[in-house]
């Protein structure tokens, strides 16, 4: 007999051609690890911000933080964490070595999920911290290593997000922001995210797309890798089987010029 989660992730692969999310108030399972998450439920004026879902790039990034240069000691932080899979998954694969905080939009409601799913998965050396991008950033410190996972299908936060994300990152040569995308709102959205890093002393490392379609499978094979082309002719549905990894550092001008100060 199938289980819940099989049974949900098979219905949308029938619906949507992939597997674009679950839906709030369930209780997902996180095959990789094990751990189980409550999905978030934010208030009615906070719909837009899609917390109440769990997108592709969330279990993305969860089934790859190998990928992810982190040592013991390291602090990391989750941006737009929603449920805080990537984050809570992290604190778990470290053994509560590196110090993970989540964020999220200070809604009451996402915030107490995120301190829910720490709390059922019995992991320390984790906090909450409510943050809208754009404002100050002093209650949720600075960062060796930042993740974020879905957070620019909308254009209108992208400068937002950005000047968060240079407020936080620990100004060195080896800290590092890893963003997974997907490409449910197109390509250019993406890349116009990444034109507008520049006036932020940020650049890419990193960047290129990778096939997601199989991401509820803990056994499935690896997945293809290809160039990030923001002009790529495809359909749609074919669009959406894949993520784009994008990982960013400080421009070494901006270290040089702190070298001087």
């Amino acid at each position: 007999m199938m289980d819940p989660e099989d049974i949900l992730s098979s219905s949308l692969q029938s619906l949507y051609s992939y597997n674009p999310i679950t839906f709030s108030g369930d209780i997902f399972v996180h095959k990789a690890s094990g751990l189980t998450f409550r999905i978030s439920n934010p208030a009615p004026s906070n719909w837009s911000l899609h917390a109440s879902s769990i997108w592709i790039a969330a279990i993305f990034l969860a089934n790859h933080l190998a990928d992810i240069r982190l040592e013991d000691d390291h602090n990391v932080l989750e941006l737009g964490a929603g449920s805080g899979i990537p984050g809570i998954v992290l604190a778990q694969r470290s053994q509560g070595r590196a110090a993970v905080t989540l964020s999220d939009y200070p809604d009451d409601a996402i915030l107490r999920v995120l301190q829910e799913n720490i709390k059922r998965n019995d992991l320390a050396n984790m906090r909450v911290v409510g943050h809208s991008w754009g404002e100050d950033t002093a209650q949720l410190g600075i960062f060796d290593v930042v993740l974020a996972a879905d957070t620019l299908w909308n254009p209108e936060h992208h400068l937002s997000f950005c000047h968060t994300l240079s407020c936080v990152l620990r100004r060195t040569s080896d800290a590092r922001i890893y963003l997974v995308a997907g490409l449910h709102t197109g390509r250019w959205t993406v890349q116009r995210f990444l034109e507008k890093l520049t006036p932020f002393s940020l650049e890419v490392d990193e960047v290129y797309e990778r096939k997601a379609d199989n991401v509820f499978d803990s056994d499935a094979p690896q997945e293809s890798l290809r160039p990030w082309e923001p002009d790529r002719d495809e359909d749609e549905t074919e669009r959406r089987r894949w993520v784009v990894w994008i990982v960013l550092k400080w421009a070494p001008s901006y270290l040089a010029a702190g070298d001087k100060m």
